[in-house]
């Protein structure tokens, strides 16, 4: 049973699973992770403007679930396609404009592969959470009734 239509049901799951993957790449820059594997992804130890922006962002892309796509699958696979749009952006677009470069190259071959990853996290994700809220084309197996009798 749905409780909220489809439109903020993908809004809402993209937008918590880009506070999730926020939180990873937060967790992972102050571990260390991230300078380790010399991958130039850093999140603000003190910044909930970071986290609200990235969150912002990932319930606009969550607005792309909508599109009928690949019906016929689990919303979690779906979110590997959707991802493709906030990575092109980041890639393309952003990056480009900044010191990143094409890509994020200019900072070295791991950050376009982590930024890749991360958005790839985000679509299962997003996905997993309108799976498991009935969102899509996979209908959930019902209970067949049997006539009385």
């Amino acid at each position: 049973m749905r409780t909220l239509p489809p439109f903020p049901q993908a809004i809402i799951a993209g937008g918590i699973s880009a506070l999730l993957t926020s939180v990873l790449i937060w967790v992972c820059t102050l571990t260390g992770l991230f300078a380790i594997l010399a991958i130039p992804v850093a999140a603000p130890p003190d910044s909930g403007s970071w986290f609200a922006w990235r969150t912002l962002w990932g319930a606009v892309f969550g607005v792309f679930f909508l599109i009928p796509l690949l019906v016929e699958v689990r919303e979690s696979v779906r979110g590997l396609l959707v991802s493709i749009v906030p990575i092109a952006k980041l890639l393309l677009w952003d990056y480009p404009q900044g010191p990143e470069g094409w890509f994020g190259l200019n900072l070295g071959p791991l950050l376009p592969i982590a930024a890749v990853v991360l958005w790839l996290i985000w679509g299962v994700l997003a996905g997993w959470l309108l799976d498991l809220w009935g969102f899509g084309g996979v209908p959930v197996a019902e209970e067949e009734e049997l006539p009385p009798g």
